[in-house]
């Protein structure tokens, strides 16, 4: 083979691989910080959920998502959370492109391994903001606070039949970002408990002085249900308790 033309060849096989290199560095660098703080109790789990820019790409629902998570679901203090998340990457030569972040907020509310909840939030990514989203400070950062608080019903689960659960609900725990503007910003969403507990069901829980008393209906079953007048009541359980008021279980 003629030597220049050898020489050709290595210089022209460098300079793709060269090229190949700084797309792939380019493409990792493209993150963006999502971060935050939980309050005691508290944990959380993201998955990040992305598309194909190009056709014809052999690519798997899990070649798709990367997860994130917090050391601990379940904090025994307040804590943080901080994860890089990719807005594109390249995968099996491919480029994908994220188009949403799902949230899974979990907390709990006592000892026992059934007791805690989560909840569910969402970051989506979009090449249009709709009216009103909140947009980034000059220093790249764009700020939330969730409000987390607390529902409680009487199980129906047969292992705890008649006790007291409480299902988390957060607001405020999401945000639309523009794709455009996302690589090297910081999400900021902060996670408090506000301390808000209240039925899960309106009208099947009767407010009284020091609390709240479940209802029985027209039924008269042990299950809680939609009160009536005069409001009759049940008795449930709680931490191992016979009750009648919550939270005070006595009145």
């Amino acid at each position: 083979m003629n030597r220049y033309l050898l020489r050709g060849l290595v210089f022209l096989f460098a300079l793709l691989q060269l090229i190949g290199c700084s797309t792939v560095s380019s493409l990792s660098e493209e993150t963006f910080t999502f971060q935050g703080k939980l309050p005691k109790g508290f944990g959380m789990e993201a998955q990040a959920h992305y598309y194909s820019l190009e056709d014809g790409c052999a690519l798997s629902n899990w070649d798709l998502i990367k997860e994130f998570s917090t050391e601990k679901l379940f904090s025994s203090n307040e804590g943080q959370y901080q994860f890089q998340v990719p807005v594109r990457y390249r995968v099996n030569g491919c480029v994908v492109q994220l188009s949403r972040v799902g949230l899974y907020i979990y907390g709990r509310y006592g000892k026992a391994d059934w007791q805690y909840s989560r909840d569910l939030g969402g970051i989506y990514v979009v090449e249009q903001l709709p009216e009103g989203s909140l947009s980034f400070d000059n220093k790249g950062i764009l700020r939330k606070q969730a409000h987390c608080e607390w529902l409680f019903k009487l199980s129906t689960a047969r292992s705890r039949l008649g006790n007291v659960s409480k299902l988390l609900s957060c607001k405020n725990d999401g945000a639309y970002l523009s794709v455009n503007d996302l690589v090297g910003k910081i999400v900021e969403i902060d996670f408090s408990d506000t301390g808000i507990e209240r039925p899960f069901l309106d009208g099947y829980w009767k407010k009284v002085g020091n609390g709240w008393r479940p209802c029985t209906g027209r039924w008269g079953t042990k299950f809680e249900e939609l009160c009536i007048e005069p409001p009759r009541f049940i008795p449930f359980k709680m931490e191992g308790r016979e009750c009648v008021i919550y939270p005070g279980c006595t009145e």
